[in-house]
């Protein structure tokens, strides 16, 4: 029940441990036919596949407002632009976010890049619940 490639390397996902491990991973089932599985490659992400089956659908839990005006101001302070820190994460937060991540060696873009506690932790950001 492999999520990603054995080769995959990303500074982003270093806490990523695939499955199986019933501590991060789950097969949802319903009697005894199986109806999903799911991982949790970060404390924040949650992974799990589309109802056609076709891609894997990347979760996150949302930020509070305090822990996302954080994040606007660390970027922010990184250089990268965002216009309003206003507790938000919208399109300007997650196109920062993306170019961060790029600049941590991330292989990979994501179509929405997630927020995880590693990109936090890489910000200096503590206390994202």
């Amino acid at each position: 029940m492999d999520f990603a490639p054995g080769w995959l390397d990303d500074p982003l996902l270093s806490d990523v441990m695939l499955a199986p491990d019933n501590t991060t991973s789950w097969l949802l089932m319903c009697g005894s036919r199986e109806i999903t599985a799911m991982a949790m490659p970060d404390p924040r992400v949650l992974v799990a596949p589309s109802p056609n089956g076709s891609v894997n659908v990347v979760l996150e839990r949302p930020l509070d407002a305090t822990t996302a005006t954080g994040l606007q101001d660390a970027l922010r302070d990184k250089g990268y632009e965002i216009t309003d820190t206003d507790g938000v994460v919208g399109p300007g937060t997650r196109a920062a976010v993306a170019a961060h991540a790029e600049t941590l060696g991330a292989a990979y873009r994501f179509e929405t890049t997630a927020i995880s506690q590693a990109l936090l932790d890489s910000l200096g950001i503590e206390g994202a619940d």
